[in-house]
């Protein structure tokens, strides 16, 4: 049985040696971003693996990075595409193209999140890592993004 006194000066130890090790809480930033460009890859290739009579021009846009953070001290990874649905196309046809794009993220690994509220149309996602999935449809643009998470 450790006594309380006891445990606090072990907690304290293994605070110091992750501190003095280089260890952080968190995620990896390395492994934030590899997983953010893993499943913005798949977002896209299902977005162009759409119908062409639905959605056309999926156009990514570069990677890009925002300060975040309070006082905007840290940086977070920013990558988004969109695409345009076809003036011919139906709404059920669009929503089942967002329904695709959406199932592409493993429910085992990505929890849904309320998404912004001022933006209608919007699905969220979040990873254990902390990348955030956002999927909008404003008619008649779709517009898949990734986030890393805020870190500095």
């Amino acid at each position: 049985m450790i006594r309380r006194p006891r445990a606090a000066v072990l907690g304290g130890v293994l605070l110091l040696v992750l501190a003095l090790s280089g260890c952080g809480f968190g995620p990896d930033p390395e492994t934030a971003r590899a997983e953010a460009r893993a499943v913005f890859d798949d977002l896209v290739s299902e977005m162009a693996a759409a119908d062409p009579a639905v959605l056309r021009t999926v156009e990514p846009a570069a990677e890009t990075e925002h300060p975040c953070g309070e006082e905007g001290q840290g940086s977070q990874r920013a990558l988004v595409a969109t695409a345009t649905l076809s003036v011919t196309a139906a709404t059920e046809a669009a929503e089942e193209t967002v329904a695709a794009v959406a199932a592409t993220l493993d429910s085992d690994t990505w929890d849904r999140i309320d998404p912004a509220a001022e933006v209608a149309g919007q699905q969220a996602w979040a990873s254990p890592d902390g990348v955030v999935v956002t999927v909008t449809f404003d008619d008649p643009v779709l517009i898949t993004a990734v986030f890393t998470p805020c870190q500095g």
